[in-house]
């Protein structure tokens, strides 16, 4: 699962999200369609940039890239929210936070990320 803020969107969320190339020709063509690599490269980049939004916007984004498809689980492998809850089904895992810490975590754990305005991040943007 992958939780991210506007600011992250940008990162990890987009590389797990996002559409590529081949992807985009396969469904093309699986559909019967042929397109030249440039119209196909500009479907891959706009589909791809759906997966980003706003840094200012006061939600969280959770992403379960390898979803167990159950019936009940369907329609909920990827949201917005401002709390998002965590229940370890896992004997034996680990949670990253941006790839600078981690937590081991076990069957029956649990935790909650939330959104806090007030601790928003924000962001630079060099102008050169």
């Amino acid at each position: 699962m992958i939780i991210s803020t506007g600011t992250g969107s940008t990162g990890w969320l987009f590389s797990a999200k996002r559409f590529t190339e081949t992807e985009v020709q396969n469904t093309l063509e699986g559909l019967g369609f042929s397109e030249p690599v440039e119209a196909i490269k500009l479907m891959a980049d706009q589909l791809s940039e759906n997966t980003k939004f706003s840094p200012s916007l006061p939600q969280l984004f959770y992403y379960i890239r390898e979803p167990i498809l159950q019936q009940d689980f369907e329609a909920h492998w990827q949201g917005f929210g401002t709390n998002v809850e965590f229940l370890s089904e896992l004997l034996d895992g680990r949670v990253s936070i941006d790839g600078l810490s981690s937590v081991d975590v076990g069957l029956g754990d649990s935790f909650t990320v939330r959104c806090d305005k007030n601790q928003a991040l924000k962001t630079i943007k060099f102008i050169l």
